[in-house]
């Protein structure tokens, strides 16, 4: 199973990136065929603009495109962001199930390796898997609905619960009102 984002935010942050690259592109055609490049300081100026927000753009939409959780039968894949080490939520990540321990669910202003970005001050959620070694593993699920994180939680439980018997933890909806109520 793949899970890309579909939260609320996710669709807003996509809706926004659409529409300024609709307005940088409207500019650069009023300028490229109403001016024939003929003009002055300003009309230069909203050009290079319009063509900057169209790379710039391009480039939000692909590194939110490649953002993805694959469950397999026997592992979890995640993919890396795209990005420099400042802006990077999320490194490339698999699990085998048979090594997960327990699964939290914590809420920080950290990357999924645990350690501080210089530009991110939001807190976000990372599902959290305390692994057999004792080493702890993290998933952002910023841009993921609830019940995706509910669905991907409950998946990897049942996955695990087939492996071990003995295994135990709270539902992903547990995990998910624990968080709602602090």
């Amino acid at each position: 199973m793949k899970f890309k984002p579909k939260s609320g935010t996710f669709i807003l942050f996509i809706f926004c990136l659409f529409f300024f690259g609709l307005i940088a592109s409207i500019v650069c055609m009023n300028f490229i065929v109403m001016n024939k490049f003929v003009g002055d300081l300003i009309e230069w100026v909203s050009f290079i603009f319009s063509i900057i927000a169209i790379i710039y753009i391009s480039y939000l939409i692909l590194r939110v495109s490649k953002r993805k959780i694959i469950l397999y039968e026997d592992r979890i894949f995640v993919l890396e962001d795209v990005g420099s080490k400042d802006v990077k939520l999320q490194y490339e990540l698999e699990i085998f199930f048979s090594d997960i321990q327990e699964i939290l669910i914590k809420v920080d202003t950290r990357n999924s390796l645990n350690k501080s970005m210089r530009y991110v001050h939001t807190p976000m959620p990372y599902i959290v898997f305390v692994l057999s070694n004792g080493l702890e593993k993290r998933v952002n699920v910023y841009y993921y609905s609830k019940n995706q994180v509910i669905e991907v939680i409950d998946y990897i439980i049942k996955k695990k619960k087939v492996l071990s018997s003995i295994f135990s933890n709270k539902s992903g909806r547990e995990l998910i009102e624990n968080i709602e109520n602090k």
